[in-house]
C-alpha cells in the first residue's frame, strides 16, 4: 500500500516530481488556495492558454512541465457549492490513479476542497482513505509495475485532531486493502478454513485484543446448528462458524454490538444451480464474511472503547452426494423448522443459525448483518448503494448517516408484515424463499425470524455493491461503514 505522510504547505518546495493543486470553477475564473492561486496567477502570465483552458470544471486536469517540481497538476473541483465528502472522495481517488498512470512514484497534494485556515480534520482522513482506495489492485497474482511510493498531503498546520484523522485514515485504508484482498482471492484459496485461519490470525496479532473462538462442522451439529451444517454439506471444505470478540477493558456499553456476516466461500448454487453467468464471480459471496472480520480488526487497532463481536458462518455451497435438497425441512438452532424452496437460497440459512446463536450468547445491545444476499437488491439499487432494513428507527437513521459520511451508502427498504406472509410454509415453520417479487425483503423478513422483532437489528444486503464480477474488483463495502458507525457511537 502506498505510503502517506503529513507536510506543511510551506514544504512544497521540496516536492520535486509533482505538486497537485485543486481550484474551484467560480465566475468564469477559477478559485484556489493561497498558495494555488499564487502559482496560477503565475504561470497565466506567460500563457494565456492555460487561464482559458483550465475552468476548473470538476475532474478537470492540466499538467504544467516545470523545473521545480517538474511538473504541476491542476485540477478542477467543480462549483464550491457541490463540493461535498463524496465528491472529495471521487476527485482523490481520480487524482491518485492519473498520477500513477503516468509512471510518477511520489508527488504532492492539498487537501482538496478545504481552502479556509481553519483545516478539517474529517477532510484529511477522507482523502488519506479515498488515495489508498483508488490505487488498490489485487496483485497476489500478477504484479504492476506502475505504483505509487508516496504521497505527501500539505497542510498549513498539524493539530492532535489532525493528526489522529490522518491516523484513523491510514488505518481503514490498510484494513480495506486487506477486506478486498480477502474477497478477492479465488475460491481454491479462501475456503471456509482458510477464512476460520485468518480470524485466528487477527486475533493472535491484535496482541490479546480480541479472542477468537471457532466452531467445526462436529460442533455445529452437536449444538443444533443445522443450518450451516447443511448448506456446508456438500462442500469439499467443511463449514465453520467463527467468533471474534473485542471487548476492551474501558468499553462504554453493557451489552454488545454484534456483526454478523455471511461467509459462502463459493456458491454454485448448490442442485438449484446457478447458470454460468450467474456463477461468475461466486468466491466473493464471504465479502460480507471478510467485512465483519476487517471491522474487528479495525477496531482493535484504533482502540475504540466498545464492545463489539463478530460472527461469520462460513461453508462452501457446492453439489455432491451429501447435498442438501429442495423440500427438506431443517431444523434451526433456535428450533424453528424451515421448509427449503431452493438451495441457492443458502446465505440467509446460515445467517440465520449465526443470528440465533449470537442473540442467545451475546444478547447484543444492537445486531447488524451482512450479506452479498440477494440479486433482487442488485436489481433495485444497482452497484453504488447497499439495501437497507431494520427494526429499530433510530439505529436506521445512524446506519444512513455513518454511511453519508464514509462513502459506503446505503437504501433503506420497508420491512412491512405482508412481505413476511410470503415465507410461511404449509409444512414448516418458514420456507427460505418467497414469492418471484421482492425478494432482497422477503430474505430480511426471513432472518429477522432468527432474533424475533424485538432484538434492535440491522440488514445491510450487499450484493450490488459489494460485489463486482470482475475478478479483482472486490469493493470492500461494510468496513468504511462499520468504523464510521461505531466512531459516532463514542461522540
Amino acid at each position: 500500500m502506498v505510503k502517506q505522510k503529513l507536510e506543511l504547505v510551506r514544504n512544497w518546495q521540496e516536492e520535486k516530481e509533482l505538486l497537485v493543486l485543486g481550484f474551484f470553477e467560480k465566475d468564469g475564473e477559477v478559485s484556489g488556495t493561497e498558495l494555488g492561486q499564487r502559482i496560477f496567477n503565475n504561470l497565466t502570465l506567460g500563457s494565456a492558454n492555460l487561464r482559458k483552458d483550465f475552468q476548473g470544471k470538476f475532474g478537470q486536469k492540466s499538467l504544467i512541465y516545470k523545473v521545480s517540481p517538474k511538473r504541476i497538476l491542476f485540477v478542477g473541483l467543480g462549483k464550491a457549492k457541490d463540493f461535498n465528502p463524496e465528491a472529495r472522495r471521487e476527485i482523490s481517488s481520480q487524482v491518485a490513479c492519473y498520477v500513477r498512470n503516468l509512471g510518477i512514484k511520489s508527488y504532492s497534494v492539498e487537501v482538496f476542497g478545504d481552502f479556509s485556515d481553519l483545516l478539517c480534520p474529517s477532510a484529511v482522513k477522507t482523502q488519506v482513505e479515498s488515495q489508498a482506495a483508488g490505487l488498490y489492485r489485487f496483485e497476489s497474482y500478477k504484479k504492476s509495475d506502475k505504483n505509487i511510493e508516496e504521497i505527501k498531503i500539505l497542510v498549513s498546520f498539524v493539530t492532535p485532531e489532525i493528526e489522529k484523522a490522518f491516523c484513523e485514515g491510514e488505518i481503514v485504508a490498510k484494513n480495506l486493502y486487506f477486506v478486498r484482498d480477502l474477497i478477492n482471492e479465488p475460491a481454491s484459496k479462501m475456503t471456509p478454513a482458510m477464512l476460520a485461519e485468518t480470524a485466528k490470525e487477527v486475533a493472535q496479532q491484535s496482541g490479546r485484543k480480541i479472542q477468537v473462538k471457532i466452531l467445526d462442522n462436529w460442533e455445529l451439529k452437536e449444538m443444533g446448528a443445522n443450518l450451516i451444517a447443511a448448506v456446508g454439506r456438500a462442500g469439499f471444505h467443511p463449514p465453520y462458524l467463527i467468533t471474534l470478540e473485542y471487548k476492551p477493558e474501558n468499553h462504554q456499553n453493557a451489552k454488545p454490538y454484534v456483526l454478523v456476516g455471511k461467509g459462502i466461500c463459493f456458491d454454485s448454487g448448490g442442485l438449484d444451480i446457478k447458470t454460468e453467468s450467474s456463477m461468475a464471480g461466486m468466491h466473493t459471496d464471504m465479502a460480507g464474511g471478510a467485512a465483519a472480520i476487517g471491522a474487528l480488526k479495525t477496531i482493535a487497532e484504533l482502540d475504540l472503547p466498545l464492545w463489539i463481536v463478530g460472527l461469520v458462518p462460513t461453508a462452501e455451497n457446492l453439489i455432491a452426494e451429501g447435498s442438501y435438497k429442495p423440500g427438506d425441512i431443517i431444523k434451526a438452532y433456535n428450533g424453528k423448522t424451515i421448509e427449503i424452496g431452493n438451495t441457492d437460497a443458502e446465505g440467509r440459512l446460515i445467517l440465520f443459525d449465526a443470528m440465533a446463536y449470537a442473540k442467545e450468547k451475546f444478547n447484543p445491545y444492537l445486531m447488524i448483518d451482512i450479506a452479498t444476499l440477494t440479486g433482487a437488491c442488485k436489481v433495485a439499487l444497482g452497484e453504488h448503494y447497499a439495501g437497507l432494513l431494520g427494526s429499530d428507527r433510530k439505529f436506521l437513521k445512524k446506519i444512513k448517516e455513518a454511511g453519508e459520511e464514509s462513502g459506503d451508502k446505503v437504501w433503506e427498504l420497508p420491512l412491512d408484515k405482508k412481505y413476511a406472509e410470503e415465507i410461511g410454509s404449509e409444512v414448516a415453520d418458514l420456507k427460505n424463499i418467497g414469492s418471484h417479487w421482492a425478494g432482497a425483503i422477503t430474505a430480511a423478513c426471513f432472518l429477522q425470524e432468527a432474533i424475533g422483532k424485538e432484538q434492535p437489528w440491522l440488514h445491510l444486503d450487499i450484493a450490488g455493491a459489494g460485489r463486482m464480477e470482475i475478478i479483482g474488483q472486490a469493493t470492500g463495502f461494510g468496513l468504511r461503514l462499520f468504523v464510521q458507525f461505531f466512531l459516532n457511537e463514542i461522540k
